[in-house]
């Protein structure tokens, strides 16, 4: 299963102490959300990448097997789009303020 969101999808990257590796999945079934991924995934039929939060309960319960446990992925940047206008909206600067402190960490 491969999720795809622009470029995203096409060549994934894992990394394990200092060692980097590039793949790409074999596999014709393109999705574009992780729930959809999490839904082929469960069906025991493919391998994916996917976020850790989204099958969490599924590996804990024994529906999913992690492959490769001492590979992680490579840090994704994260953005925040909205309207640019000359006064933002209070609760979406303080929206925004809270996702760049949060992701910081």
């Amino acid at each position: 299963v491969r999720q795809v969101s622009g470029t995203w999808g096409h060549v994934y990257r894992l990394k394990r102490a200092d060692t980097t590796v590039d793949f790409q999945l074999p596999g014709s079934f393109i999705v574009n959300t992780p729930i959809a991924a999490r839904n082929i995934l469960l069906t025991g039929y493919c391998c994916g990448l996917i976020a850790d939060y989204l099958v969490a309960d599924d590996i804990a319960e024994g529906r999913l097997l992690r492959l490769l446990p001492e590979y992680q992925t490579v840090d994704q940047p994260v953005f925040a789009v909205y309207a640019h206008r000359k006064h933002v909206a209070a609760r979406i600067r303080l929206f925004v303020d809270f996702l760049a402190e949060r992701f910081s960490r």
